[in-house]
């Protein structure tokens, strides 16, 4: 396994760390989106019924939800940037290939640093030196009514994480989809991260 350097953990408020040489730039940030690539459904048969489904609409579905309603999931706000360039796709697709098989449980769940630094490595690209960000969710816990997610902010072209750390939001609303999506809503709206 590749060795990762998570840095700079300052609070809920953390400050994402770059060295003085980095050629990412410091106004922009890639949005590579939620990989569900190693969540988990904490809950009964009927909190997460139709898993065909999820996999199928809903993995793209809450991808997509934060391009389409950017004022409301404000990345800009969120990591201190003027601009915004979404790159979802490959998290789509790892995503929709996840085994469902043993995706739903009712003990509990976590993955650690060394897991989501595996995931992020996957985002890499030698040729691109600009600054990435993603969710690598952990859960989806209806029954505590929480969902669970690391943010990890990285250099696209070395793998060095600048800011790693779990986050948890609330869910909320009416439908599947928009409960579920109040989670990252929630956290993202808390974010006052700056890469400059």
């Amino acid at each position: 396994m590749k060795t990762f350097l998570a840095v700079l953990f300052m609070g809920s408020m953390g400050l994402i760390g770059q060295s003085a040489g980095s050629p990412a730039s410091q106004d922009e940030i890639v949005w590579f989106g939620l990989d569900y690539t190693q969540v988990r459904f904490i809950g009964s048969h009927s909190a997460f019924s139709d898993l065909q489904n999820i996999r199928e609409h809903y993995f793209r579905s809450w991808n997509e939800l934060i391009k389409m309603e950017s004022k409301k999931y404000n990345l800009k706000s969120a990591f201190g940037v003027r601009k915004v360039i979404y790159e979802m796709e490959y998290a789509i697709t790892q995503s929709m290939q996840r085994d469902m098989d043993n995706i739903r449980q009712l003990d509990s769940y976590s993955i650690d640093e060394d897991r989501v630094a595996d995931v992020v490595w996957k985002y890499t690209d030698t040729s691109d030196g600009r600054t990435g960000a993603l969710f690598v969710m952990e859960t989806l816990n209806k029954m505590e009514e929480k969902s669970t997610m690391w943010l990890a902010v990285f250099n696209i072209s070395t793998g060095e994480i600048y800011h790693l750390r779990r986050y948890t939001g609330k869910p909320g609303g009416f439908g599947f989809r928009n409960y579920w999506a109040r989670c990252y809503y929630n956290v993202l709206k808390s974010l006052r991260l700056s890469i400059r």
